[in-house]
């Protein structure tokens, strides 16, 4: 976890130095030495902001039950829903191109969709802007 989200710690580290007042510091330590946990306000914040950026790429289990579709099938969508590329999506999978093709097709024949587009219209996936 902590080699996956290293913003999440640089946001930490910058925000503690830089924001953090010597009293809160102090407070912070007793804190800690009580066995309590301490995390500002303002970094809870950043840190939930930063944790749901992350989690709005993952397979929503209403597309397993709506939909049928395995969970490495739910795994492309969002990418596609990117507009990436079968060879862009193979690398963030690590798995073969090929693979993709063939996860892209039948996630079009079981949404009935026509084309990539449709299967993020189909399934009601919006990606989340950059």
């Amino acid at each position: 976890m902590l080699r996956e989200t290293p913003s999440v710690f640089l946001i930490a580290e910058n925000r503690l130095l830089r924001e953090t007042s010597v009293a809160e510091v102090v407070s912070g330590v007793r804190a800690v030495l009580e066995a309590q946990a301490v995390c500002p306000l303002h970094l809870r914040l950043e840190l939930f902001r930063t944790f749901s950026r992350q989690w709005t790429g993952f397979p929503d289990a209403r597309i397993k039950l709506e939909l049928g579709l395995t969970r490495r099938q739910q795994q492309v969508i969002p990418y596609n829903a990117q507009g990436l590329t079968n060879k862009e999506i193979a690398s963030q999978l690590g798995i073969s191109e090929h693979t993709i093709k063939n996860h892209i097709h039948e996630i079009k024949r079981q949404l009935g969709a026509g084309d990539r587009l449709q299967i993020v219209d189909l399934s009601n996936f919006s990606a989340p802007l950059r």
